[in-house]
């Protein structure tokens, strides 16, 4: 059904209004014709024949005045200009209007008042009040046996710590250990934003979304503090949209959670649109082809289905492998985290252990001098048995962050079918995750060890023979690709449109527009600063911020002036799939847990934290979205970044709003945000103005040739007024039957008083009308005054 627009109804009435106007005159024209007798005055001649002639009959009759044989031609043709006019005049009038509607549109920019808005949504109504309990963090020192609790940077705690031989030691507190964050460290890492009346966010503006308190028997004096708990709220990951939640601004699209406590303007009537630059934390993920893919054929009867027949296929991953051992520019990881030169990696080691693993080439062997790829036994398309436990979810996605675990080697290094001759074990594929990320738990928390997360990702199987991608059919045969990937988590300022539509709160807010901030300046960009203590990744987890310029220089911070920080970290054994965190610094270890979690989808083992089915197992419309995502490896990473990003949203939220920090800022502390109310406006398309714009041209046209014809032709009004009457039929039949009373040059007014009422006959049967015609045509022979002085006294 056409919905019917402003310009629409304008049409219509404009194309009613041009029936009527083409209708109604020629109807009185009708009627006027059946009211003539042949006998009239001069003046009714005149001006009925003005009316009759000025109407469609003579065209549509096709009468004398419509005929154009013996008429000059250029009169010819602006006769036909005339009528022409007239048609294009009567459309223009009904399609011009059809281009007007009525549209909501920002209108001038205002600065109004915000007011908090509460989400409605499961994530509003699962997040509580925010806790009057601040930040707690906690440090240790050593490794694994030995490793115990420490002093943080910058406060006055004393830790006395007592080794022993056998590598553990003991830890001894003349004082208890405060989680307190020291206020230098709010200064530095907050500075970057601080007195700006800015909406984007900081390190210290990150909250858990749930929270616990937890008690340490030497920590803050036995009283409690506050730590981060996990729980699941909703799943969004399929949305494929840009949504406000409670705290967050959420991307299903392209993945990442910008922080806002969600604020709206005040007394808005038909809603508002503006901009706001807020502080994101999105994942950035490549993925490399293995060139290997796990084949099967689908097995079902009434008891079950189960994958058979699965082969490891050499897709050119061992064929056609690279034989120099690759590396990857981990030096500059800030700048470019080389992502795809680690997934490579990555893909090339889990290719290579897998082909020592099933005897398809050798490796280095220092004793016997041979070197690794001294033979290959296998070619593209060659097909390598597998066990059945090697695939047992053959109808879900797989992402894991051990490598070759469709070989089965966690539990043993038996080759099975296999003689294994290199002896290759779990422990070899581990390593790669080590490789791949650059940095582990021994390694310096500095602005250099970013975090990197890197697994195997197992593709949504696709169907190679004929039929349905969504049905499992008995004996059908399926084939899952293998990709290496790598994921990085940046924070970065982006510029947010927001259109709010309505007056029912949050629910009628919606985001318009995600786009990377445009600096117009190199002064412009922002400075990052990273907390640099000299203690390992295991025993503290920096902290991280927008800094002020002032302190560039000073001690224990890296900075780095780019529009982007690549954050610090590495993949620990922490994940939101725990019950809750061990310290309350989320801006430290959320994104580091979440990434963890995103690259442990398959592990069922959890019961705790946001645990949802990501794999697609028990949700179709998931897998489909991984089926076509997971067909090549320039899409696949966008899985990862939105089971991050999904993941995520349960996680943290941002209290920083329009109005300052937690909504409860100063009048001083509240950004100055410009609106656009919007307001109810006509708008035009003008494509339909086409016809009217034509008409317009026209007419100039038609105003220059009248201009030239009034300057260089000198046409007047007196000039216009004798051909007037020269076309006026009761002026022509008395200039013929009055000469002596009337020509056409006399005064309209005495014409009207002088003969314009006397009667004259045009009857058919009429002398006059034979004499008319005899003298038109001069070959009707000679008439006499005498008969003529008769017939002019009627």
């Amino acid at each position: 059904m056409v919905e019917l627009t402003v310009g629409y109804v304008a049409g219509l009435i404009a194309f009613t209004v041009a029936v009527v106007q083409l209708w109604s005159p020629n109807t009185l024209v009708f009627i006027i014709a059946g009211l003539l007798r042949d006998k009239n005055t001069a003046a009714t001649w005149g001006v009925a024949g003005r009316a009759i002639q000025s109407s469609l009959w003579p065209q549509l009759l096709q009468t004398d005045t419509s005929l154009t044989r013996g008429v000059r031609w250029d009169v010819k043709i602006l006769v036909k200009s005339i009528h022409m006019m007239r048609a294009l005049i009567a459309i223009a009038g009904i399609i011009t209007p059809l281009g007007l509607y009525s549209a909501v549109a920002p209108a001038s920019n205002v600065v109004p008042t915000f007011y908090y808005a509460k989400d409605l949504s499961a994530f509003g109504i699962s997040t509580p009040p925010r806790s009057n309990l601040s930040l707690a963090r906690t440090c240790s020192s050593g490794h694994g046996l030995a490793q115990g609790p420490a002093a943080c940077p910058y406060t006055n705690d004393l830790v006395i710590e007592t080794g022993f031989g056998n590598g553990t030691k003991s830890s001894d507190f003349p004082h208890d250990i405060t989680t307190d964050v020291p206020d230098i460290l709010r200064e530095i890492y907050g500075s970057g934003t601080a007195g700006l009346r800015t909406t984007v966010s900081n390190y210290f503006d990150i909250e858990y979304r749930l929270y616990s308190t937890v008690t340490s028997e030497y920590r803050n004096n036995g009283s409690a503090f506050l730590v981060g708990a996990f729980r699941q709220m909703d799943s969004i990951i399929l949305n494929d949209n840009v949504q406000p939640v409670e705290g967050l601004i959420v991307d299903t699209k392209n993945g990442g959670v910008g922080l806002r406590n969600h604020t709206l303007p005040a007394d808005i009537g038909w809603g508002a649109a503006w901009d706001e630059d807020l502080l994101f934390i999105e994942p950035d993920t490549v993925c490399v082809d293995t060139n290997l893919t796990l084949d099967f054929t689908v097995s079902a009867n009434i008891s079950g289905d189960f994958a058979q027949n699965i082969s490891l296929v050499d897709r050119g991953g061992f064929a056609n492998i690279n034989k120099t051992y690759p590396f990857y520019d981990r030096d500059n990881s800030q700048q470019d985290p080389d992502l795809k030169g680690r997934a490579y990696k990555a893909a090339w080691m889990n290719n290579a252990w897998t082909m020592f693993y099933l005897n398809v080439t050798n490796s280095n062997n220092k004793t016997s001098g041979l070197k690794s790829f001294s033979y290959l036994n296998s070619t593209v398309g060659k097909e390598f048995p597998l066990e059945y436990s090697s695939l047992t979810q053959y109808d879900a996605l797989g992402i894991s962050s051990d490598f070759g675990n469709y070989l089965n080697l966690l539990f043993s290094s038996d080759g099975g079918d296999y003689p294994n001759p290199f002896n290759v074990d779990s422990d070899n594929f581990s390593d790669i995750s080590l490789i791949c990320s650059g940095a582990g738990n021994g390694d310096i928390a500095n602005i250099s060890n970013i975090l990197v997360n890197c697994g195997l990702m197992r593709g949504a199987a696709r169907r190679h023979d004929e039929g349905s991608q969504l049905y499992f059919e008995s004996g059908s045969r399926w084939s899952s690709p293998l990709y290496a990937c790598a994921s990085s988590v940046r924070a970065t300022i982006k510029t947010v449109s927001f259109l709010l539509n309505g007056t029912e709160g949050l629910k009628d807010l919606s985001v318009t527009d995600v786009r990377p901030k445009v600096y117009p300046n190199n002064d412009s960009i922002p400075l990052w600063g990273v907390e640099e203590t000299g203690k390992s990744m295991d025993e503290i987890s920096p902290i991280w911020g927008l800094v002020s310029p002032a302190y560039e220089n000073y001690p224990n911070i890296s900075v780095i002036k780019a529009e982007s920080l690549h954050l610090p970290g590495y993949s620990d054994s922490s994940d939101v799939s725990s019950k809750r965190t061990y310290q309350n610094m989320p801006g430290s270890d959320f994104f580091k847990a979440v990434s963890k979690y995103a690259y442990d989808i398959s592990d069922s083992s959890n019961t705790y934290g946001p645990r949802v089915d990501y794999t697609g197992y028990a949700n179709m419309a998931m897998y489909v979205k991984w089926q076509n995502l997971s067909s090549s490896p320039e899409t696949a990473p966008k899985i990862i970044d939105l089971i991050w990003t999904d993941a995520a949203a349960a996680v943290v939220v941002g209290t920083k709003g329009v109005l300052g920090d937690g909504n409860v800022g100063s009048p001083s502390e509240a950004a100055r945000v410009s609106v656009r109310p919007m307001t109810n406006q006509i708008k035009y398309r003008w494509l339909f103005g086409i016809p009217a714009l034509i008409v317009v041209i026209i007419c100039m046209v038609i105003g220059s040739l009248a201009f030239c014809t009034l300057i260089f032709r000198r046409h007047n009004l007196t000039i216009m007024r004798r051909h007037l009457n020269q076309s006026s039929a009761g002026r022509l039949l008395t200039g013929f039957l009055y000469p002596e009373y009337c020509n056409l040059d006399t005064n309209s007014k005495v014409w009207s008083k002088t003969v314009g009422q006397n009667v004259i006959d045009l009857g058919g049967d009429n002398a006059l009308m034979s004499l008319l015609a005899r003298d038109n045509f001069g070959k009707g022979g000679n008439s006499s005054s005498g008969d003529a002085d008769s017939w002019r006294r009627g």
